[in-house]
């Protein structure tokens, strides 16, 4: 049992106040050892990043998932037709703010639409082939089990809890406890890779598990479900099952304990630097160095820090800010932070006039959405959803560019907000050519 377990408050009060963060979990070693900018972003400054489709429609099909087995577990059976409910609603909500546009997704409105079209995907080979998961199933041990523990990892009690969301854990019909994790994929993993990049997330899973509830873990099953089409007609799940006997358990502790080590050795220095890996394919760079550049000149309140690491936190802050601006012209930084959001560009002649606004502000750091366009006889009008914190006279001083871009002359923004089917929109008038 971890030493830390039997600490009290003031006891913890004074361990807690050596980090700057409060927990560690297995996304946070993960994003450490493969971009650290990254984990300086997300999990010490509270920054989200924006989200592709298919990983919003991942996360759509994991809240499907936990109605159908917290249904199944009170002896309810769920049809698709609710399901297909609960994940749209889901995408639904999603902020504009944090959708990812790209090549491929150039505009909100795409965005969501492939969402809905993967998710529904996922969810019908789900139920295609829900015996991968039913047939094996005695107990529902839990659904969406979140935890918060004290673990013992490679024999060195960790100075901060671990914290965990167990997508699913059962009995089997032959006796084993099982912690199962959805995946959702546009194809399936190496069962090799797997082996090695999901051990370290078994062993978190299970120890967490075992410490929550006193039960020993068996196997970590994880899950695969491919939402692009086996044209042979081969299964849409594939599972993959990780057997934990305590040799299995050694080896995959002794791997997690190296880059847990490194992280928290990080966040118990206020001053690390965290460095950016350019060549993560799983970050977009043109966020973290737009964040970079902030970091350099913003103040504590331009972050969604927690109340409880904010003085630390800021002293971190103003450190970083004061050596820069001895070394950096602040004009130089904030130039390039205005024109982060432009590394990326795309070919607007490829794009319908939804797309163009949508873009073209993207690239001053406006991030919105056109929610209608609506046909005129003499010109069209764009209702534009303006996103939170998003200024509405910033919009006003970009009104040549939606025009150049539009390869029109001028455009006319409402000076008042229009109402539209009971909802608030920013206008964006266009006239026709005659």
């Amino acid at each position: 049992m971890s030493v830390y377990k039997n600490f009290d408050s003031d006891q913890l009060e004074e361990l807690f106040s050596n980090f700057i963060i409060e927990s560690w979990s297995f996304s946070k070693v993960g994003t450490f050892s493969r971009n650290e900018k990254a984990f300086e972003k997300a999990y010490i400054y509270g920054e989200r990043s924006k989200t592709s489709s298919t990983t919003i429609a991942g996360s759509a099909y994991h809240s499907v998932l936990e109605l159908y087995f917290k249904n199944l577990s009170n002896g309810i059976e769920t049809d698709i037709v609710e399901m297909e409910q609960k994940a749209f609603e889901y995408i639904d909500k999603i902020p504009i703010q944090f959708w990812k546009i790209q090549k491929t997704t150039p505009c909100i409105e795409d965005c969501i639409i492939k969402a809905n079209k993967t998710v529904t995907a996922l969810i019908k080979n789900f139920i295609s082939e829900v015996d991968i998961y039913t047939s094996e199933i005695s107990e529902i041990l839990g659904v969406e089990l979140r935890g918060e523990e004290w673990l013992t990892i490679n024999g060195v009690d960790i100075p901060l809890p671990s914290k965990f969301v167990l997508d699913l854990a059962i009995k089997t019909t032959s006796g084993k406890v099982v912690i199962i994790d959805h995946k959702s994929k546009k194809s399936f993993s190496d069962e090799k890779e797997l082996a090695f990049s999901c051990g370290k997330q078994a062993i978190i899973y299970a120890k967490g598990f075992e410490e929550k509830t006193g039960l020993k873990v068996d196997e970590v099953w994880f899950i695969e479900n491919k939402y692009s089409k086996n044209k042979d007609g081969s299964p849409q799940l594939n599972k993959f099952e990780i057997i934990l006997d305590e040799n299995t358990r050694k080896l995959y502790e002794a791997m997690l304990y190296e880059p847990l080590k490194r992280m928290i050795e990080a966040v118990s220095d206020p001053d690390y630097v965290y460095m950016i890996n350019d060549m993560d394919t799983l970050e977009d760079r043109e966020e973290l160095y737009e964040f970079w550049a902030r970091t350099l000149i913003a103040e504590i309140d331009d972050f969604n820090v927690p109340d409880s690491k904010r003085d630390l936190i800021e002293k971190r802050l103003k450190k970083i800010r004061n050596a820069s601006i001895a070394m950096i012209d602040p004009k130089v930084i904030k130039k390039f932070n205005d024109k982060a959001a432009s590394f990326i560009t795309y070919n607007l002649s490829n794009m319908n006039n939804t797309e163009k606004i949508e873009h073209i502000l993207k690239t001053f750091g406006v991030l919105l959405r056109v929610a209608h366009e609506i046909k005129g006889y003499s010109s069209d009008t764009f209702l534009l959803e303006i996103g939170p914190g998003v200024k509405i006279s910033n919009i006003m001083k970009y009104r040549l560019d939606i025009a150049n871009a539009l390869n029109v002359s001028s455009v006319r923004i409402g000076k008042d907000l229009m109402v539209y089917e009971k909802k608030s929109y920013l206008s964006v008038e266009i006239s026709k050519e005659r």
